[in-house]
């Protein structure tokens, strides 16, 4: 128990400026701030190129591409 509290002590009352703590929490900020800028250069990318490529290709694949201008395709049978 004595080596517990004496480890306890000298981790207290060393002044070297290095703390576990400290470091961990700006490394774990910076990490949360870069991985926000990937995501949102990301979500930029992926919706001005990605995502109308991939809307056009499914309307071309299931003919849907001008349908609902024309009123086709919404549901509603004329006979």
């Amino acid at each position: 128990m004595k080596k517990f509290f004496a480890k306890i002590s000298n981790c207290l009352s060393n002044e070297r400026g290095e703390g576990a703590f400290l470091d961990v929490v700006i490394i774990a900020v910076v990490i949360v701030v870069i991985g926000c800028l990937l995501m949102a250069l990301m979500k930029q990318l992926y919706s001005e190129t990605v995502f109308p490529k991939f809307k056009e290709y499914i309307e071309n694949l299931f003919g849907f591409a001008n349908s609902y201008a024309a009123g086709v395709g919404s549901g509603v049978v004329i006979s």
